[in-house]
């Protein structure tokens, strides 16, 4: 059995369903070449900032670091997010002001507010680092394909702390 048949299979027995398989990888004796990482995480642009930044709403909520999205709009400081961010992919070092948390408990409709299980959370990290995830994601999802629902996953890797309020 192939690689890519072993995961078809694998993923049928965890999640009883089929699903179409990319390997990322070189796979000896198939011809399947691995993509060259050069090719995805190229420098981030001031164009890559604008365009993560022409999608959260205009009320996205600041994390725990207050960054609000209006500080984020001048070009000066889309620059320095650029610089910023760049380092940060070259270098592999992340503040962990960055990697911090903030939640909040939002009561369910019609629950007493006062019992926790009545509530559910809601987790908030740094615009900042929301932004980055954001550039980040949308290079990967260029090359390879993830299913909608696994981008939240992918953003809470990020994180190193949580500050429950």
């Amino acid at each position: 059995m192939s690689i890519p048949e072993q995961v078809q299979s694998l993923h049928e027995a965890l999640w009883g369903t089929t699903t179409d398989t990319t390997i990322p990888f070189t796979v000896i004796g198939t011809g399947h070449k691995a993509l060259q990482i050069g090719a995805i995480f190229q420098a981030i642009t001031a164009q890559d900032i604008t365009e993560c930044l022409d999608h959260p709403r205009k009320n996205t909520a600041s994390g725990p670091d207050g960054t609000e999205r209006k500080n984020t709009s001048e070009q000066d400081i889309r620059e320095i997010l650029k610089i910023l961010f760049n380092f940060i992919l070259i270098s592999k070092l992340k503040s962990n002001a960055l990697n911090n948390n903030g939640t909040i408990l939002i009561a369910k409709q019609g629950k007493d507010a006062s019992r926790v299980e009545n509530c559910r959370p809601l987790t908030i990290g740094s615009l900042i680092s929301r932004i980055y995830c954001g550039i980040i994601d949308k290079k990967l999802r260029e090359v390879v394909s993830f299913p909608l629902g696994k981008k939240a996953l992918f953003m809470s890797q990020a994180a190193s702390k949580t500050y429950v309020y």
